[in-house]
């Protein structure tokens, strides 16, 4: 164990009181430092603080023929609105490709 939390722990409870909130500023002030320093390194790279690159754009590879804006790129789980729609119509999944899929 750090040799500072020792000293800590060694304290009475109203010494720790005491000096918590100062060592607990420190730290704040000292993590604020930090962020100012990795936010400027940012900017000298060129970039913007909280600026992150976009995932690429997946194509959709399934459309509803009910609602043509609903569609699914056939990742991950299968939408409500698919399932409902081949329950409803009988048709199987590849039915409801798009033609760019097909």
């Amino acid at each position: 164990m750090h040799r500072l939390v020792n000293e800590f722990k060694h304290l009475s409870l109203p010494q720790q009181h005491e000096v918590f909130p100062d060592i607990l500023a420190a730290y704040n002030a000292a993590k604020e430092a930090r962020r100012q320093e990795l936010e400027a390194e940012i900017k000298s790279l060129g970039f913007k603080p909280g600026e992150a690159k976009k995932p690429p754009t997946v194509a959709a590879k399934y459309r509803s023929k009910k609602d043509p804006a609903k569609t699914w790129a056939g990742r991950g789980a299968e939408p409500t609105w698919l399932k409902k729609e081949m329950a409803e119509t009988g048709l199987p999944l590849d039915a409801f490709a798009t033609s760019s899929a097909a």
